[in-house]
C-alpha cells in the first residue's frame, strides 16, 4: 500500500479570512476548472488531514452541523455512516439539502468561503435530478497512478459523480467502479473513504493495481462520439459562473443532459 499523502498548506490556506478555524482550511482542488473537486474528496482529504477515518470526521464534526440530533445517532453505533446516510451518500455532490447542510457545516469548520463550488447547488435550476449522480463510487485508474508519479495531491473530481459521464474527460477511458482487489465496489462515501484507495479493503486503485491483477487488461481511449460531446457540455457547464446562464444557455444545457440521461 502506497503511503498517506501529505497535505499541503499556506497561509491562505491555514487562516483564510484571518479567522482560526476549527478544522484546517486546506484549499480546494480545481474551483472554476472542468476538473474541480468533489465535496466527498474534499472531506476525505480533510480527514486524511487530520489523521482520523473519513466517517469520524463526518459522524463527530460535520453530521451534528447539520442537525444537531446526529450527535447522539454517532454515539449510538460508532463507525458506520449508515445511521445517518443510508445509502445517500452521494447526494453530498448534488444540490439537495444534504449537500447545503454540508457545505454550511465545512465552510464554518475550515472558515472558507468556497466550498459550494464543489457540488452542483449553483446548478439547481438547470439540470434534473433525475439519475444526476451515480450512487457507487467511480474513479479513472489513470488519472490516480499519474497524480502520484507527478507527486500531486489524491483527490476526485466532481465529473465523475455525473451519471450521465462514462468516460473519464482527460484520458478518454471508461470509469472504473470496481476495485481490482477486493472485487467490491464502494458507495460514493464511506468510513474509509479516501481518494485514490479502496474504502472496503483499502488497497491502492491506481492502474498498476490493475495490470498486476489483469495484466491482459487495456487501458484505450474509447472513441464514443455522445461520450465525448456529454465531456465538453459537462466541461462548459463546469467553467461557466451561475451569474452567465440566459435562459437560453439553460434550456440548452438542460435539453443536452436530459438527452444523455436516457440514452
Amino acid at each position: 500500500m502506497l503511503m498517506n499523502e501529505s497535505p499541503s498548506f499556506n497561509s491562505t490556506d491555514i487562516n483564510q479570512n484571518q479567522r482560526v478555524s476549527r478544522l484546517y482550511s486546506i484549499r480546494p482542488i480545481g474551483c472554476g476548472l472542468p476538473h474541480v473537486e468533489s465535496l466527498i474528496s474534499y472531506i476525505s482529504r480533510l480527514a486524511t488531514a487530520h489523521c482520523v477515518p473519513t466517517g469520524l470526521l463526518m459522524t463527530k464534526e460535520i453530521a451534528p452541523l447539520i442537525k444537531p440530533e446526529y450527535s447522539l445517532v454517532s454515539e449510538s453505533k460508532p463507525g458506520s455512516l449508515g445511521v445517518i446516510f443510508s445509502t445517500a451518500t452521494s447526494a453530498l455532490n448534488g444540490y439537495g439539502d444534504w449537500a447545503f447542510g454540508a457545505v454550511s457545516a465545512i465552510e464554518k469548520l475550515t472558515c472558507r468561503t468556497d466550498i459550494s463550488q464543489l457540488t452542483l447547488l449553483d446548478l439547481k435550476k438547470i439540470v434534473s435530478s433525475w439519475k444526476l449522480l451515480k450512487q457507487q463510487r467511480a474513479w479513472c485508474p489513470l488519472c490516480f497512478r499519474e497524480s502520484f508519479d507527478d507527486s500531486k495531491v489524491l483527490y476526485e473530481p466532481l465529473c465523475w459523480s455525473l451519471e450521465v459521464l462514462k468516460l473519464c474527460p482527460t484520458h478518454k477511458t471508461p470509469l472504473s467502479n470496481i476495485c481490482p482487489h477486493c472485487e467490491k465496489d464502494n458507495r460514493p462515501l464511506s468510513w474509509y473513504s479516501r481518494p485514490g484507495f479502496c474504502s472496503k479493503c483499502r488497497e491502492w486503485l491506481g492502474i498498476d493495481a490493475y495490470t498486476h491483477k489483469l495484466p491482459n487488461l487495456k487501458f484505450k481511449a474509447v472513441e464514443d462520439e455522445e461520450q465525448l460531446h456529454c465531456i465538453k457540455c459537462v466541461s462548459d457547464l463546469f467553467c461557466m459562473s451561475s451569474e452567465s446562464f440566459s435562459d437560453k444557455v439553460k434550456v440548452s444545457i438542460a435539453s443536452h443532459l436530459d438527452r444523455f440521461v436516457e440514452g
